[in-house]
């Protein structure tokens, strides 16, 4: 089996262009046992026994997130989805997957 290591968009795009042409190719996402369920972090953590929905403690974090990380960040995200990708890069729990 040849390892990938991505470190960036244009290497996972070239990688997946190389595996296109082996039929035989199967991508590993990087968990160690094959038997996890795909969920994503925000569906992993425990949430207090509160009134509040998951949706709407996932919306305050990601708010509070966004609050913060404006002083951190040399490029401003452009939209929610940029947010997302960058939050969940720094480990804020997200429905990304």
């Amino acid at each position: 089996m040849k390892e990938f290591i991505i470190d960036s968009t244009l290497s996972f795009h070239e990688n997946i262009e190389k595996l296109k042409s082996v039929s035989t190719s199967t991508i590993f996402r990087g968990l160690s046992n094959c038997e996890y369920k795909l969920i994503p972090s925000i569906g992993r953590i425990d949430i207090p026994p509160k009134n509040l929905a998951r949706e709407i403690i996932e919306k305050r974090l990601f708010l509070k997130f966004k609050e913060s990380a404006i002083a951190y960040i040399e490029r401003v995200p452009q939209n929610d989805f940029e947010w997302l990708a960058l939050a969940q890069h720094y480990g804020l729990p997200t429905s990304v997957l």
